[in-house]
């Protein structure tokens, strides 16, 4: 919000806009996975929402009501995140019980929760490593620099890493077919 301007009542407002916008977007999301697939339900939602967080880079200082409005979209995009990944998970564990005779749904969850906290973690540190270096204190005058990491950190960063994300999802293979047939069997 240092960048963009506002103050505690704006940032809470924003935080509750994104996390209810994504609480709504969940029935879309779940109906959508239905119709289409689970795969590219999500596909479509990583794309949104990295054109969606594009226009951050374009907001000037006190732009709340665009950052309020990027929010909503980005946090309907949410929804998808929250339960697409966790069912694909689930997908994959009933194809490897089916083939292997062995169920891994616990060993499979444990991974992607520490994978998922260790990355945020490893996250925290680096950009808060980074703006110690940079001087940045909040509440006060942002230096260019510390400007330049934060639109890099939390804009263009998580732009690419939907799209990456996006590739890699491309390259993964199954229909909905073979997972009803896979269900059947199980």
């Amino acid at each position: 919000m240092d960048v963009i301007g506002g103050n505690d009542f704006e940032r809470q407002k924003i935080l509750f806009v994104y996390f209810f916008s994504a609480l709504v977007g969940i029935p879309f999301w779940t109906k959508l996975s239905k119709f289409l697939s689970k795969k590219n339900t999500w596909s479509i939602s990583l794309i949104s929402a990295a054109s969606f967080f594009s226009f951050v880079l374009f907001i000037d200082y006190g732009d709340i009501k665009a950052f309020i409005i990027i929010s909503c979209l980005t946090g309907f995009c949410l929804g998808a995140d929250l339960i697409i990944p966790p069912s694909i998970q689930a997908d994959i564990t009933d194809y490897h019980k089916l083939k292997f005779k062995e169920d891994i749904s616990g060993i499979t969850f444990s991974t992607i929760t520490f994978l998922n906290k260790f990355s945020f973690a490893l996250g925290s540190i680096f950009v808060f490593g980074i703006l110690g270096l940079l001087n940045f204190q909040t509440n006060s005058e942002i230096s260019f620099y510390s400007k330049v990491f934060l639109f890099f950190s939390y804009a263009f960063l998580p732009i690419l890493l939907k799209i990456f994300c996006y590739f890699i999802l491309k390259k993964f293979e199954s229909s909905r077919d073979d997972l009803l047939k896979i269900q059947k069997k199980l």
